[in-house]
Formats: structure tokens, sequence, C-alpha cells
């Protein structure tokens, strides 16, 4: 299941084509031989997983009130292992570190792309502020969007929203 999810969970939240707007933020395009390479490649699935992970973090509480909601890593790694929500949200925070290490691994040691080298490590380099970037908004930009009170309420209001979820903790204010 895990596989699965990851696999379309980049391109359901849009965080696939979000890494091809360095190009326009930078004003510079790498050569398509470059862009192409397996290692960049690479990097923009690492910056997709990764915000993948954060955005289901940023979101869990929110979706904790949706009793159908599945497309969250922490729904996912709690029912495929029988994971507690808590053990779910390290595991999933393993995973998320598991990533970030790999990047900057790949970041540290990139191919030799002669004359584009230092293009191809600023590329790398703005992967991973797009990443910080993007936690940032999700924890300090004053959103409401993440919060259990993002959805729209109906005009009589809903049940429960006086629940207090102790997952809360993982959801940073």
């Amino acid at each position: 299941m895990l596989p699965h999810y990851l696999s379309f969970r980049k391109y359901s939240i849009g965080m696939w084509p979000y890494g091809d707007l360095i190009d326009p933020c930078v004003n510079f395009a790498l050569p398509v031989h470059i862009y192409n390479h397996s290692v960049v490649q690479r990097c923009r699935e690492l910056l997709s997983l990764i915000i993948v992970i954060q955005n289901d973090f940023a979101s869990l509480k929110k979706e904790l009130e949706i009793e159908a909601e599945c497309l969250n890593i922490i729904f996912i790694l709690s029912h495929q292992y029988n994971l507690s929500y808590q053990d779910a949200c390290t595991e999933a925070m393993k995973l998320h570190d598991a990533y970030a290490n790999e990047l900057d691994e790949l970041h540290r040691s990139l191919p030799d792309f002669g004359s584009f080298q230092k293009e191809a490590y600023d590329h790398i380099y703005h992967i991973k502020l797009q990443i910080s970037g993007c936690a940032n908004w999700y924890y300090n930009s004053g959103t409401n969007r993440y919060e259990p009170k993002g959805f729209i309420v109906p005009k009589y209001g809903r049940e429960g929203d006086d629940i207090f979820i102790p997952h809360s903790i993982f959801v940073k204010k």
C-alpha cells in the first residue's frame, strides 16, 4: 500500500510540477540532458515525497475528523503495519528524514556536469529551499487550511467541533 500511495500522492497534491517552478524563479533552465539525469530526477522525486509527508503531518489533525479519509501517510502506515497513530507518526518521520538525508547526500555528491556543475548544484539547492519554504508555509503562514475548522462548515455547524484530538502535538502552532 505505501509504495502505491507514494507513487500517486506526489501528483495528487501537485508537488511533482511544483519542482518545475525552479527554472523560472532562478531565470535559468538546466540543459535537458542534465535536467533528465537520474540524479536530478531523483532529487525532484525526493522534493515531492518529502513535501507529501510534510503535508500529511500538517493536515493530520484536520483529516482525523473525516471518518472515510485514507489519503494520509499516517493512516496508511497505521493500517498497513497495524500501528497506533503515534507509532505511525514516528515511522512517517523516519521516512521523511531518510528522504531528506538522501537528498543531502545526492546534493553533496553530484555527478560531474562539466561547465554546468554550479547550475546543477544551485538547482538542487533550490529544491531544498522549496521544501523548507513549503514547511514554513504550513506552520507559519497563518493559514487555517490545515486546522480542523479549515473545512467548509455546513450552514448549521457540524458535530464534534469540541473534540480534542490528542495527536495535535504533531501540528505545530
